[in-house]
């Protein structure tokens, strides 16, 4: 699916009127095609299929996905979703996957088993940089590899805070 623009909407509203302002902003650049998308955590069924628990301060809005969709469409925007990849939980994504009609799905990493790696400089403390990097590029290859997404999100979040291995860092 090839789109002149994506907007990721990331703490903004499900409105018609919200969503409206991106449709004219788009439409005035000369945009042929764009997309809309929000975090999987974010619609209702998404916090369950991520198989986490989301830390108090990253907010899980509940919206419910069909009315996202709706809402999207309505604005005459392609329909996108944001789902990290976990492992354990990929049959449980591609079900949810097939059962809504999204235009695209964009893959991301986030999380390295129970830690968040892009929460706080503070979750940090403790790891071992160069194995967090490890277990993070070991991820993305294998999201970019189970052909549920159709795009990759920052490949690099986990460099979020500054936290790099090195020159002489090596697979």
């Amino acid at each position: 699916m090839l789109m002149d623009c994506h907007i990721h909407i990331e703490n903004g509203e499900l409105s018609d009127s919200y969503l409206l302002r991106y449709s004219q902003s788009a439409k005035a650049a000369g945009l042929g095609s764009y997309g809309i998308s929000e975090h999987l955590h974010n619609l209702v069924e998404g916090p369950s299929l991520l198989w986490r628990e989301m830390p108090p301060s990253v907010s899980a809005l509940g919206w419910d996905t069909a009315s996202y969709i709706e809402c999207v469409k309505r604005s005459g925007a392609k329909v996108g979703v944001e789902a990290d990849y976990i492992p354990e939980s990929e049959n449980d994504i591609e079900a949810f996957l097939l059962t809504h009609s999204f235009d695209y799905c964009i893959g991301s990493v986030h999380w390295v088993g129970d830690w968040l790696v892009d929460l706080s400089l503070e979750n940090w403390e403790g790891k071992d940089v160069k194995s967090a990097y490890r277990s993070y590029f070991e991820l993305a290859i294998k999201a970019v590899s189970s052909g549920l997404f159709d795009i990759f999100a920052h490949p690099d979040v986990i460099k979020i805070f500054n936290k790099v291995p090195g020159p002489d860092f090596c697979m």
